[in-house]
């Protein structure tokens, strides 16, 4: 994934006096959020700040060198009382200036000069599946994270900002699966290894949205993305996914020599790799897959909101999570044959997606798929 250079600046300081208020104003940021670092205000304003409040006022006093007597009154004619000073006008406080409106969002942040802004996304949805011969009904959550290149040429008179960019998968994982009586018992879950999502011909998908501003509580509008992997289709966002993995073409995405993406199946305490067939399903030692080969299609919509300069969350729509074993490798090291793989993705349960959400934030320039998953873990 190419990367460009992030620039981060801070968010302005509103520091108001009695006599002045004086406003530091920093343009909003990048769209998935470009980072913000504090810094104290100018030491000027410091060092003037202890007069400021201080207005002069008027009031009686003496002159300097003592009281004065009065001045002599003619024999016979009325004294004047003396005159009484005028207290002088006191002058009105300044009126605080308010600073200008953000139409982005309720708050303001330095906006990337590249216009840029690379960021991860951890997608979080709850999923169901039905029961069949190998396994039981259950469900549980699904993660999925991506990591995002963004692009913006211009701030629509209205605030709202169009972006375009690249998405490039970063990981899944799915629930544990309880395998029925007839399938051996026990639990089985495949497990991505990282090294696979952090591929260097891991595909990149197209990217478009509208960010509702820069500041925290701006909208963010991200268009569907369909992320086809370990295989191809002549239109991967409407072809129609097939019955069974055998009729897909894969693709080796992961450079493993392999068509699909390789997943290992989980052998700890627990649980038990997949076996190739129901006569070794019932067989504690016989035959099972070491490795799968996998092909993938996720389709991910993403709405919500500016959390702060550089995060950002709320609702997901998961449209689609498709998924078919393409291959098998046997744990004595040889290839399945395709009798033995296709039972094993015949086996695999159709999942149905509940309710999602993400959280978004953002990335240093050069940033990883391994960067990502740190910054938003399980």
């Amino acid at each position: 994934m190419s990367s460009r250079p992030v620039s981060a600046s801070c968010p302005a300081f509103v520091r108001t006096d009695s006599r002045r208020t004086a406003t530091r104003l920093g343009l909003a940021v990048t769209v998935a959020l470009a980072a913000c670092t504090n810094a104290p205000p100018d030491d000027a304003d410091d060092a003037d700040a202890g007069n400021d409040g201080v207005f002069a006022t008027g009031g009686t006093g003496s002159p300097p060198g003592g009281p004065t007597a009065p001045p002599a009154t003619p024999t016979g004619a009325p004294t004047a009382p003396p005159a009484t000073p005028t207290a002088a006008p006191t002058a009105p406080p300044a009126t605080p200036t308010a600073p200008p409106s953000d139409p982005g969002g309720g708050g303001e942040c330095p906006e990337n000069p590249d216009k840029y802004a690379l960021t991860g996304n951890h997608i979080v949805a709850q999923i169901s599946w039905p029961g069949n011969i190998g396994v039981e009904a259950g469900s549980g959550t699904l993660h999925i994270w991506t990591m995002t290149e963004l692009h913006w040429d211009q701030v629509n008179p209205d605030g709202s900002v169009p972006v375009v960019g690249k998405v490039q998968p970063c990981g899944s994982v799915i629930p544990a699966l309880t395998k029925t009586f007839l399938a051996g018992g026990g639990q089985v879950q495949t497990v991505i290894p990282d090294a696979v999502w952090d591929a260097p011909g891991m595909p990149e998908f197209t990217a478009n949205g509208v960010l509702g501003g820069f500041g925290p509580g701006a909208t963010v509008s991200m268009q569907p993305v369909t992320s086809l992997v370990g295989a191809t289709l002549p239109d991967p966002d409407n072809s129609p996914w097939p019955a069974k993995g055998s009729e897909l073409s894969g693709f080796d995405h992961d450079g493993d020599g392999e068509p699909g993406i390789k997943a290992l199946p989980r052998t700890d305490a627990g649980f038990s790799a997949p076996p190739l067939s129901l006569d070794g399903a019932l067989n504690p030692n016989g035959p099972r897959a070491s490795e799968l080969f996998l092909a993938t299609r996720t389709r991910v919509q993403l709405d919500g909101q500016r959390d702060s300069c550089s995060t950002a969350s709320g609702p997901a729509a998961v449209h689609l999570f498709e998924s078919h074993v393409i291959g098998c490798r046997r744990n004595d090291g040889s290839i399945c044959s395709s009798t033995e793989s296709d039972f094993i993705d015949s086996n695999q349960p159709a999942f149905t997606i509940g309710g999602a959400t993400y959280t978004m934030a953002q990335l240093p320039d050069g940033a990883t798929c391994a960067d990502v998953r740190a910054a938003l873990p399980m």
